[in-house]
């Protein structure tokens, strides 16, 4: 793993900077414009999608196994409830994350069962502010002002959507101040043509959003860097930086993202047949633990606090964020890329492979194989609408002594069955476990490699 410390200033703080940036832009969209099948919801509202997401749904490694229900949460007016009625005989999960892309809860079928839960929101200010009527109900500590409540509920197909959308019909989310005004996001006086946009963003998102109490040490050279504690607005300060200054930080934005896209396709982390095992890409939170989030030595990165550990922790965050914004822990879902096959070259599709599963996954819920551009991580466009296969696809066929064989190719096979529609070109699929078993994390079970049909 790259160490902060043997890389520029500039270039450090635009890596551990970008996840805010990346984060808080999303939840801007997301209110303001929706994405993919998730519609625009103001603040404190559900945005439920309707459909399973599609090649029209340009978000990172989105999935194709649920149905987004989804809070931009803004408690700037005060406690917000969040309530989430039974939900029988399916996975769903519904994941808190802070503004600077911290996993800080899960309520789900892990942590509730069946039987879904009421809860209320507060920042550790408003705790004197719950309501007496909500004495009942489970008290979350929100780390940041605004918060993703990123909401996942299973859904089999097109025949199943009906009963995920009754479902989506019954949760609840309102603040305990309806009628009050709540703040929002900060905005930036700029545009997309502005070469130094993610370094204004940056500082405007940090002053709203400080940098949590673990990591602050590492960054006190970043918050000089950009003039974190000067009066002045972002436009002023950088305008005030002379043309060497500022052509430093566009620079070192720009390193900064070539250390990620390399570490992305050269990533140290262990292999099985190609397979990247990343059981702890999204463990860089240390601070905040709230309902349903492990903590602990096997759960943090940044776990011992050095420097050294947080540094990781901080290119970690980067790296997750980039490769899959508001992504599981591990012991939520675990996530196997991979950019090769079984031999080790890249994977393309204008060749055919097969994929053949002796042992399937073992999961507590299901597993699914997602394909996406190498490029993006886009969902692939193709002409019969399949974008990921799995245990639950429906007409999957097996073989007499229980194998699955996946045909992945660009071209179209004679039998639809089992194939896995890919781009003409390099492609990086994703194979998902929700709920993995222990023989997935002690290794007894080993994914078999996508080779050369």
């Amino acid at each position: 793993m790259t160490k902060l410390s043997d890389l520029p200033l500039e270039v450090k703080a635009a890596i551990f900077g970008k996840p805010l940036v990346q984060n808080i832009d999303q939840i801007k969209t997301s209110v303001s414009e929706g994405f993919g099948s998730s519609p625009k919801a103001p603040y404190n509202e559900f945005s439920n999608a309707s459909t399973l997401s599609d090649a029209n749904n340009h978000f990172v490694s989105v999935n194709n196994d649920t149905l987004y229900s989804q809070v931009m949460m803004d408690l700037s007016a005060g406690p917000v409830v969040l309530e989430i009625r039974e939900i029988k005989n399916r996975y769903y999960v519904f994941q808190l994350v802070d503004a600077w892309t911290n996993n800080f809860g899960y309520l789900g079928q892990r942590t509730l069962g069946e039987k879904g839960g009421k809860f209320i929101f507060a920042q550790s200010d408003q705790m004197n502010d719950i309501p007496a009527e909500y004495s009942d109900y489970q008290v979350i500590k929100a780390p940041s002002q605004v918060i993703a409540v990123v909401g996942r509920i299973a859904c089999t197909g097109e025949d199943d959507l009906v009963n995920v959308h009754a479902l989506q019909k019954q949760l609840v989310v309102h603040g305990v101040n309806e009628n009050a005004e709540i703040t929002g996001t900060p905005t930036v006086d700029t545009d997309d043509t502005d070469a130094l946009i993610f370094w204004k963003k940056l500082r405007t998102y940090m002053q709203a959003y400080p940098v949590s109490e673990s990591f602050k040490p590492i960054f006190e050279d970043i918050e000089k860097l950009i003039g974190l504690n000067d009066d002045r607005n972002a436009n002023d300060y950088f305008a005030a930086l002379s043309e060497e200054a500022q052509q430093k930080l566009i620079d070192g934005e720009k390193q900064a993202t070539k250390v990620i896209v390399d570490l992305l396709e050269n990533s140290n982390a262990r292999t099985e047949n190609g397979w990247q095992e990343q059981f702890h890409v999204f463990d860089y939170n240390v601070d905040y633990f709230e309902f349903g989030a492990l903590k602990g030595k096997e759960w943090e990165v940044g776990y011992a606090k050095t420097t050294e550990a947080l540094e990781e922790a901080s290119v970690l965050r980067n790296v997750a964020a980039t490769a899959g914004l508001w992504g599981n822990n591990g012991y939520e879902a675990l996530y196997f890329p991979t950019y090769v096959d079984g031999s080790g070259n890249q994977l393309d599709g204008n060749n055919v492979y097969e994929l053949t599963f002796t042992e399937l996954p073992p999961v507590d819920a299901f597993w699914s194989i997602t394909m996406y551009d190498a490029e993006n991580f886009f969902l692939v466009d193709n002409e019969i609408n399949r974008y990921s296969i799995g245990d639950r696809t429906a007409g999957i066929k097996y073989e007499d002594d229980g194998s699955l064989k996946i045909q992945i190719s660009a071209e179209k096979p004679e039998d639809t069955a089992n194939w896995l529609p890919a781009p003409k070109g390099r492609f990086r699929p994703v194979l998902r476990a929700y709920l993995p078993q222990e023989a997935i994390f002690n290794e007894t079970y080993k994914l078999p490699g996508i080779n050369l049909k």
